[in-house]
């Protein structure tokens, strides 16, 4: 079974582990982007606030409140990314303590064992002893540490995965509810530049029928 999660990715500056973190700040350049382009939308809203098409203003309005919310619930992937990649262990939980603590009394142990007189052999025995449980005591403790990391991280990978359904549902959610408004848009501006069309052909027709009956006139 492959492990969602490499521990020693996490644990040393390595170049996939770097690559995540441009990954992160990647997500957020974009949301920065598409923030610029909703103030551009609000914008052309108000240059068009007087023009004479209620759909296109109304269309701007639904557009400019849908790709908002789209963009509240993206904002939300980058964040809980950065989460899983820079979440910790607590200083309160009582495993972390119990390791730190257990690798203290080991170093404490291996230096009596290298300081302890080697012509007393009571001495050596007890603290070569003494080293050797401190050891195996820290070997489990290590096991049981690094086995509960991965227990703290995967709620946040869930978190991340329903992050990333919850946007992409209420995207098409929000997408497929202005389909109608875009259509009814869409329509109207192809009936005003039909008009718009209409309009200039005849006029050009009018002026090119006075060019001739001006160029007839002797």
């Amino acid at each position: 079974m492959e492990s969602l999660l490499d521990f020693e990715e996490c644990i040393k500056d390595s170049p996939e582990f770097r690559l995540c973190g441009k990954m992160v700040e990647a997500g957020q350049a974009y949301n920065s982007a598409n923030q610029l382009f909703l103030s551009g939308l609000v914008e052309l809203f108000v240059y068009h606030r007087k023009d004479t098409g209620v759909v296109v203003g109304s269309s701007n309005k639904s557009s400019h409140a849908g790709l908002q919310e789209m963009l509240s619930f993206h904002t939300v992937s980058p964040v809980l990314r950065f989460s899983c990649l820079t979440h910790v262990v607590s200083d309160q939980n009582p495993s972390e303590k119990e390791f730190v603590r257990i690798r203290e009394d080991l170093e404490t142990a291996a230096v009596k064992n290298a300081q302890v007189s080697r012509h007393k052999a009571a001495e050596a025995e007890q603290a070569s002893h003494l080293l050797l449980a401190t050891r195996k005591c820290s070997q489990h403790f290590a096991l049981d540490y690094c086995l509960q990391v991965p227990l703290l991280v995967v709620p946040q990978v869930f978190s991340f995965v329903h992050a990333q359904f919850t946007f992409f549902h209420q995207g098409f959610d929000l997408l497929r509810d202005l389909e109608p408004t875009m259509k009814t848009m869409a329509a109207q501006v192809l009936t005003s530049d039909l008009c718009d069309c209409s309009a200039k052909r005849k006029d050009l027709e009018n002026k090119h029928l006075l060019v001739q009956q001006r160029v007839r006139t002797p």
